[in-house]
């Protein structure tokens, strides 16, 4: 099963950096509306795949002092 989650960053400007960042990271990702994408891991897949994604986006909004929210 693919790991796909839906993302959500604030602000809202720092979508096309996050989404540069998980293409970067070898992942597919689909712009939803302003500020949000979602985002498909091809390396990682099911329980592990998730887990490697939030830890990911988790990771990059803490650098960046950003907020981010992430639904599966």
């Amino acid at each position: 099963m693919p790991s796909t989650m839906l993302i959500r960053v604030d602000p809202q400007e720092l979508l096309d950096e996050l989404m540069a960042a998980l293409v970067a990271a070898e992942c597919l990702v689909l712009r939803v509306s302003p500020g949000v994408c979602r985002a498909l891991s091809v390396e990682e897949t099911g329980l592990s795949g998730l887990t490697e994604l939030r830890f990911f986006v988790n990771a990059w909004a803490n650098s960046r002092s950003a907020a981010v929210e992430v639904r599966v």
